[in-house]
């Protein structure tokens, strides 16, 4: 999978598109970081473009403790939100697994069916630049 993404001032729309795969979200997180010098405040990500899954709840769990090693990035933000459009139930119940295991971090996350959705809960006067 690729996954793109565009910077937008006070947020990033990142957009998955083919196999979703571990290596595939740490070369995105990689990508971002590089790109922006650190975590963006707010992101939308949106799955729907996926085709496949080669993801396990190991690997998300994996992914939850990457972030954790890093969770003073998180800190320094004033309000960190990540939106996931999930329009499938497997790439749904994978996004729901990784809320749950960050559930009393500071990254509040929320899933959505629709990109509409996610871009009214990212702010939409951020997300309508």
């Amino acid at each position: 999978m690729s996954v793109e993404f565009e910077v937008f001032e006070g947020f990033v729309h990142s957009r998955g598109v083919g196999v979703l795969t571990t290596s595939c979200l740490e070369s995105h997180r990689e990508a971002l970081v590089a790109a922006l010098g650190s975590q963006p405040e707010r992101e939308i990500l949106d799955l729907t473009g996926v085709e496949q899954v080669d993801l396990t709840g190991g690997a998300v769990r994996a992914e939850v403790s990457l972030d954790r090693a890093h969770l003073e990035v998180f800190e320094q933000l004033e309000d960190p939100r990540l939106a996931i459009v999930a329009d499938r139930e497997v790439l749904y119940g994978l996004a729901r697994m990784y809320q749950i295991l960050h559930e009393g971090s500071r990254l509040t996350i929320e899933i959505f069916r629709s990109s509409e959705e996610a871009v009214e809960w990212i702010g939409s006067e951020v997300a309508a630049q």
